[in-house]
């Protein structure tokens, strides 16, 4: 094990950055995606400071394409917890016996509220997630009122993405 002291005087300006995101996501009042946005660029600021943590560009480029491949599956993993979630608790049945009862056999209300649904439920996601929780709520409600699956699924499709241009 590499002592404490000795790692903090060569690598402990890295801390900056962890510093920065913390003040960023608690005191600024910033979204997510502005402070992790701001953060990287710190962390590559930062990094230049000491030649034993300065990057090349070749390494740059490296960084996020092993961010982003990481980031993946981390995003998976979280729609399949969503998904499981909604299924176990009984909350995707409820959703759609209400979307049903509030339409009452009224198929135009029954679109209504499912595209209402479809947009709550996909802000914030990226556009895979954002369909199979929107599939797994919304789409079962449609189908139960004898719209072929495809046309419900294609229904939940274009409001799951339309939710990715609506402001949450």
């Amino acid at each position: 094990m590499p002592k404490v002291g000795k790692v903090m005087k060569e690598r402990g300006h890295l801390l900056i950055p962890i510093v920065f995101l913390l003040y960023m996501l608690i005191f600024s009042g910033r979204t997510v995606l502005f402070s992790a946005f701001w953060t990287i660029v710190v962390t590559i600021v930062v990094a230049e400071l000491r030649p034993i943590s300065r990057m090349s560009v070749k390494d740059i480029c490296d960084a996020f394409v092993a961010g982003a491949k990481s980031t993946v599956s981390v995003g998976m993993a979280c729609v399949g917890i969503v998904v499981g979630v909604c299924g176990l608790t009984g909350f995707a049945l409820n959703v759609a016996n209400t979307i049903i009862s509030i339409g009452h056999s009224n198929l135009f209300l029954t679109l209504l509220f499912t595209m209402v649904t479809c947009m709550i439920l996909g802000m914030g996601l990226p556009s895979i997630p954002s369909y199979l929780i929107t599939a797994t709520i919304a789409a079962p409600a449609l189908v139960e009122l004898g719209i072929p699956a495809i046309a419900a699924h294609m229904f939940c499709f274009y409001f799951a993405m339309f939710a990715n241009l609506t402001p949450p």
